[in-house]
């Protein structure tokens, strides 16, 4: 089996232009034939390297003795493009990563003197098939390792450690964002705040939680490669900018790529794209079927993370390795690009924590397909500014849009189709017979130790149980305790299609709303009808006045259609809460829900949508199809003109408007220019 390790650390700088670039084919750091050992340039005995090719000059290209510095012409800019070979023409070439002997990384400075990005990428076969993959330990073997875990034995075990006991220590939040960071990252935080960019002296401890790592990075392109197995993430980007992930195949990982900014380090790190990639993130979906008598205990079981793991077990217990994100960032300035992936078989799609003032703005997800993922497709955390989601695909997924918590100015939600299959739903081959309860609670981190524990009690019960929290929502909306009532200054939704089992808007009071020319049919089939299409209302008392979170001042309640079959709005209220974290502004503030002129297949009463062209449109036959993704509209409904006003994007039904929904009479998209919204490139200004 071929063995290699390649991982980047590198400080990329712009200065003078160059007029030239070549290509370098790197057979980088392979370590046995067809590859020609050249001794003379690359010395001999173990971990020497292979010869790679620069035109028609040999260069050393060994990734376990040396680092990008000493390829000739790189730091000229001579080089743009480096081109990792495979074992042999058009055959899958594996590139190993993981033991802790394997390796002890040099870490260095690239200065670069060309302004353009650094491009390093695998190679296609037919169909298109990746041929470079780089290829991690499995998941049993990264988490249970044993200078992870205090008892290795136990953890393949499935067994609690620290017999249950809290562990004392405070967690850093960036280590709860990675789940399984390494003491070397703790290091190299610790140099970076000291001013040492060079890093010299810092090893790795343990296998690494990554297969590619760069810190202190300008202008990187990563293209045509694959991962599989590579936890904790694919690629790992720290106080890094210009980033660029594109035509991946990630099989595994808790994330993608991970985007992460040490403290005082936030403004330097921004722009990130993930482009053209494919992610399934559960190990049933691309590992061998075997029999496993306890999913709830054995992270060797190759699970389906929608189809046989109950929620609350994937996001705090066993299998919280797979709550992550196909990209992921924690208090990075932001201007973020994801677009036109497929994302499958996965927990969260997009999730970035953003916890400093200024950080999170600017990201623009954009044509992407996400299937079956178990929680939430698009997920802003603590801030989010001119975030814009639109024609993207929303197929079978829990929760589609998660803003609760999220203090911010506006996010533009256009131009998506939404559905669920009906026979598709969450935790379908789930195995009643298992207590899930008992499965051990994974807490992070505490020092440089990550530790399971027996269940806290104090998570809802219902969340490890097979049925719990399958019923979802398309706008997760609502404050947390931690941070008292946070809002953003309003939410845009529009000309969007949506066929739903579940309720449009969940989770106590929402930030301002401008919500119209959307096409909606409703699927629910009430509180006593099969699982696929059931109601499960929040509890009575969760919503009613009175309780800690109104302060008995505003009541929230269920929103029914007229026939009883299926919920609008879950625990909601039409009255909007306040733009800023401050409870007392609840009263007070004069700040109005704005719903006009949607479609829908059923009718409903409780909103407050206006009279003529502004009224709530109903038609039984809403969609052409009568399931599935096809959402071509049966009539073609005329909407309001949509019209940008102080930040949020209203309706004006003066005059002819698009048609409601998604979909244009040409089949397109609808779509709309939100100026300063969205992925910026090179305009942004962190």
């Amino acid at each position: 089996m071929l063995r290699a390790a390649f991982t980047l650390f590198l400080t990329v700088c712009a200065t003078l232009p160059a007029t030239a670039s070549e290509t370098l084919h790197l057979a980088y750091g392979l370590a046995e034939p067809p590859f020609e050992r050249d001794e003379a340039l690359c010395g001999t005995g173990p971990g020497a390297g292979y010869a790679g090719y620069l035109g028609a000059h040999r260069v050393c290209a060994d990734a376990l003795t040396s680092d990008l510095r000493a390829i000739p012409g790189l730091l000229e800019g001579r080089i743009d493009d480096v081109v990792l070979l495979t074992s042999r023409p058009f055959q899958k070439t594996l590139y190993r990563v993981g033991t802790k002997r394997e390796v002890v990384l040099p870490l260095g400075n690239l200065i670069r003197r060309r302004d353009s990005p650094l491009t390093i990428r695998g190679q296609r076969g037919g169909e298109g098939r990746h041929l470079v993959w780089f290829k991690g330990l499995d998941l049993i073997d990264t988490v249970c390792d044993p200078d992870r875990v205090l008892d290795a034995e136990a953890c393949r075990a499935g067994l609690p450690l620290d017999g249950g006991e809290e562990p004392a220590a405070a967690f850093d939040r960036r280590y709860e964002m990675t789940s399984l960071a390494l003491v070397e990252d703790a290091q190299i935080t610790r140099a970076l705040r000291q001013g040492d960019d060079s890093l010299e002296g810092v090893t790795e401890r343990g296998p690494r939680s990554y297969c590619i790592r760069m810190a202190n990075v300008r202008g990187l392109v990563l293209r045509d490669l694959a991962f599989e197995d590579c936890w904790i993430t694919a690629v790992k980007a720290v106080n890094s900018r210009d980033i660029t992930l594109a035509d991946a195949r990630i099989h595994g990982s808790t994330f993608g790529m991970l985007a992460v900014a040490t403290s005082g380090m936030e403004p330097g790190a921004h722009t990130y794209r993930v482009l053209d990639s494919h992610w399934i993130q559960s190990p049933g979906a691309y590992r061998p079927e075997t029999d496993c008598a306890a999913p709830h205990r054995d992270l060797s079981c190759p699970v389906d993370v929608w189809d046989d793991v109950p929620w609350g077990v994937t996001h705090h217990h066993l299998w919280r390795p797979l709550n992550g994100a196909l990209f992921g960032a924690y208090n990075i300035a932001g201007n973020v690009l994801i677009a036109n992936n497929l994302i499958e078989r996965a927990y969260n799609g997009i999730r970035i924590v953003s916890e400093v003032q200024g950080t999170g703005r600017n990201v623009e997800v954009r044509g992407n397909r996400f299937r079956f993922l178990r929680d939430n497709a698009v997920e802003p955390e603590t801030r989010a500014d001119g975030w814009v989601v639109k024609h993207n695909r929303f197929e079978n997924i829990h929760a589609w849009i998660s803003t609760d918590g999220v203090l911010g100015g506006s996010l533009y939600v256009f131009g998506n189709l939404g559905w669920y299959d009906p026979d598709q739903i969450p935790g379908q081959d789930c195995r009643e017979d298992i207590d899930w309860s008992l499965s051990p609670r994974f807490h992070g981190l505490a020092g440089d130790r990550a530790r399971y524990l027996l269940v806290d009690t104090s998570y809802d019960p219902t969340s490890v149980a097979c049925r719990g929290h399958y019923r979802g929502v398309i706008l997760k909306t609502g404050d947390k305790r931690k941070t008292g009532f946070a809002y953003f200054g309003r939410i845009s939704i529009f000309n969007n299609s949506w066929r739903t089992r579940s309720p449009l808007f969940s989770s106590k009071h929402a930030s301002p709303l401008s919500h119209f020319n959307n096409a909606i049919a409703f699927s629910g089939c009430g509180l006593e009808g099969p699982w696929h299409c059931r109601q499960i209302p929040a509890p009575v008392q969760y919503c009613e006045a009175g309780n800690k979170r109104t302060r008995g001042r505003v009541a929230m309640r269920q929103f029914w259609t007229a026939d009883g079959g299926a919920l609008v709005a879950d625990c909601f209220t039409t009255r909007p809460g306040p733009a800023e974290p401050d409870e007392r502004a609840l009263e007070t503030r004069d700040v109005a829900h704005r719903f006009c002129r949607d479609a829908v297949n059923r009718p409903f009463a409780g909103f407050p949508y206006g009279t003529g062209a502004c009224a709530l449109a109903v038609n039984p036959e809403l969609f052409a199809s009568e399931q599935g993704g096809d959402l071509r509209l049966d009539q073609a409904v005329a909407g309001c003109r949509p019209r940008i006003e102080d930040g949020a994007v209203i309706a004006d039904c003066e005059g002819a408007g698009p048609p409601i929904g998604a979909l244009r009479a040409d089949g397109s998209l609808f779509d709309i220019e939100i100026p300063g919204a969205g992925f910026l490139g090179a305009d942004f200004r962190p």
